[in-house]
């Protein structure tokens, strides 16, 4: 496989998870990347080899002709604008999450990449652990039985009042919808939605703790799935955690699997099955030999640019699409509304 990639986007993310698991792929080369924050863009390139850096994405894709994939890492409120551009020059994209910030765009973007004919796909890069695809050929063999309840959480203390980094545009109204809800949120949203299919109805609850903070620290949310099972969520920056700090529990009328990705401190990525008396029934240690924050976009990218050139996948049946994206984005536009539900209790005598 060869391919030359250019990234849009040069933050964090972009130099220590996408970036490094472009690079782990043979055959690959980030060819150029563009941020209007050229500063920040020279670093990226400077830690990366990137040969060449644009103030903006129209001025790189004009002076790069031979480009195979476009990675967008921006901010959230771009993505749109990104994704029109490589529908425009007919050039696979990859998208960060949550892919726009309300569902109308991203069914837009959708349209855009479908008219254009090119190959797209959205950053839910935790569908490619081991223990989530374990979780779900278990759930998909009917080894749990029929589906109860799920719980997801992801948490970790990133933008923790005292102990984490000051917040960034992750929690800034004028570049993201929801907080913790979109930039944890959504990864368990898809994983649940992966898991067990269209979710029916939705409430929620929502708690800012960060100073000045204007977006969610901290989301709760309960679904009914299409299927019958319901679904307790939790999503939050600011609680104990690991990387990423994914837990995944379904119960099932024969027992439960639990997918563990980074959820404590010692990173490990585990898979536990037990019966219905709670008894452990099987527990693998999925560990990655040599984990990393680029561990499960490198096996997303990979796959995808195996798409890309016509080869066979090593992860069937686990490509986030730019549609089932979009339902995410729907669900995710559902609980920012779904406050507006709840009843008050009544007092007591």
């Amino acid at each position: 496989m060869t391919a030359a990639v250019a990234v849009v986007g040069t933050g964090e993310w972009a130099e220590l998870g996408l970036g490094p698991a472009l690079q782990a792929i043979e055959g690959v080369t980030i060819a150029a990347c563009a941020s209007p924050d050229l500063d920040q863009a020279r670093r990226f390139a400077q830690a990366l080899g990137v040969p060449s850096v644009y103030p903006g994405l129209d001025e790189m894709l004009a002076s790069e002709a031979s480009l195979d994939l476009l990675v967008v890492s921006t901010p959230d409120d771009h993505h749109p604008v990104a994704v029109q551009c490589a529908a425009a020059a007919r050039l696979p994209v990859f998208c960060e999450k949550p892919l726009a910030n309300s569902a109308a765009e991203a069914a837009e973007l959708h349209r855009a990449v479908e008219k254009a004919g090119i190959h797209a796909t959205v950053g839910f890069s935790f569908r490619y652990s081991s223990a989530m695809q374990q979780l779900r050929a278990d759930v998909q063999a009917g080894v749990l039985g029929t589906p109860w309840l799920l719980e997801l959480q992801e948490r970790n203390p990133q933008f923790h009042p005292a102990v984490g980094r000051p917040l960034t545009w992750k929690g800034d109204q004028s570049h993201a919808a929801g907080g913790a809800i979109f930039e944890y949120g959504a990864h368990i949203m898809d994983l649940g939605c992966w898991l067990l299919g269209p979710v029916n109805d939705v409430t929620a609850s929502y708690k800012t703790v960060v100073p000045g903070a204007s977006l969610d620290d901290i989301a709760a949310v309960q679904l009914r799935y299409e299927c019958g099972a319901i679904g307790i969520q939790v999503a939050s920056w600011v609680l104990s955690g690991g990387f990423p700090g994914i837990r995944v529990h379904l119960h099932g009328s024969a027992g439960s699997g639990e997918a563990l990705i980074g959820e404590s401190q010692d990173g490990r990525e585990l898979y536990l099955r037990r019966s219905p008396e709670g008894q452990i029934i099987k527990e693998l240690d999925l560990t990655p030999v040599h984990p990393s924050m680029a561990t499960y976009a490198n096996r997303h990218l990979r796959d995808f640019l195996a798409v890309v050139s016509g080869s066979a996948v090593r992860y069937p049946d686990t490509m986030p699409t730019f549609g089932s994206s979009v339902y995410v984005q729907h669900v995710l536009d559902t609980a920012l509304r779904a406050t507006e539900s709840r009843l008050p209790v009544p007092s007591g005598s």
